[in-house]
């Protein structure tokens, strides 16, 4: 579980190392300034964010893309086609009550495994060699006479169109797609954040000579000071605000190479500001997530 944060610095992020690198200046693209994205700037629809790595393009993600909403729309049809077949599998008494109950209503965290996994089959349908293939392409072509890799500013729509991208770009489209589902719900106050880090190997591997891998998930902070983790490259969603056997298991079983004590240290630490986790007897007092 989290422990009291009040007196922890916060770990350093991948986001801060790269602004360290590269520095932090809006980006500039089609007459619009994009904003550096950080780990504690909350997603919100009407901005524009550049996501910038210290060895990787930066990242155009603009929240007001219509090409972007064409995904999110195609997302709730699937949703609402997934609902109606449920519908019909049940009896007419059930389908009533539910009609007449409006406490049967979905709760925001019940969406998150279908737009986790719709995400993921945005990507990561293809084998890990053509994705890095068509990802290295992408950029290679991308504003070629910039040899200067974090100067070139791709948008994330390029790496959908390719259906091809790595852990960053899943992200994005995570943290872009839940400020949608939020909005699509009323529920504007919620917080969604984009946390890049470092994966820790439990033991030493040639294909990790650095003992650690960059990784990039979405945190959302909900009103009761739950959190949870989305990470589409790994098709995992859950509330890591204390975790219990079955939770810890769950954790395990998706970063099976990693110390997960690692990475929930690390949210919780970075996104300890919520004053209902200062402590285990806050924690257990927390109302259900809304």
């Amino acid at each position: 579980m989290f422990s009291s944060a009040a007196s922890s610095s916060p770990i350093k992020t991948r986001s801060d190392i790269a602004a360290s690198v590269c520095g932090s200046d809006p980006v500039k693209f089609d007459g619009k300034y994009y904003q550096m994205l950080k780990h504690d700037d909350a997603l919100v629809l009407d901005s524009y964010y550049a996501c910038r790595g210290s060895a990787r393009e930066t990242i155009l993600l603009n929240m007001q893309s219509a090409v972007l909403d064409g995904y999110f729309q195609d997302y709730l049809k699937t949703v609402e086609e997934e609902e109606a077949v449920t519908d019909t599998e049940e009896s007419d008494h059930e389908s009533e009550n539910k009609k007449a109950n409006v406490k049967l209503a979905k709760k925001p965290q019940d969406y998150f495994p279908s737009l986790v996994n719709y995400v993921q089959n945005l990507f990561f349908k293809n084998t890990k060699e053509i994705i890095d293939q068509k990802v290295n392409t992408i950029i290679r072509n991308y504003q070629p006479d910039q040899i200067i890799l974090y100067r070139k500013t791709i948008p994330l729509e390029n790496f959908l169109a390719e259906k091809a991208g790595a852990c960053r770009h899943a992200a994005l489209m995570t943290g872009y797609m839940l400020v949608k589902l939020f909005d699509h719900l009323n529920l504007n106050a919620e917080k969604v954040y984009r946390f890049r880090t470092d994966l820790i190997l439990k033991n030493a591997s040639s294909l990790y000579s650095s003992g650690s891998v960059a990784h990039a998930v979405i945190i959302y902070v909900a009103a009761n000071g739950h959190r949870y983790m989305l990470d589409s490259t790994r098709g995992l969603s859950m509330d890591v605000t204390k975790l219990d056997v079955k939770r810890r298991v769950k954790l395990d079983s998706h970063y099976p190479l990693f110390k997960t004590s690692e990475l929930i240290t690390a949210i919780g630490v970075n996104y300890a500001s919520v004053p209902c986790i200062e402590s285990v007897a806050r924690i257990e007092r927390c109302e259900n997530p809304r």
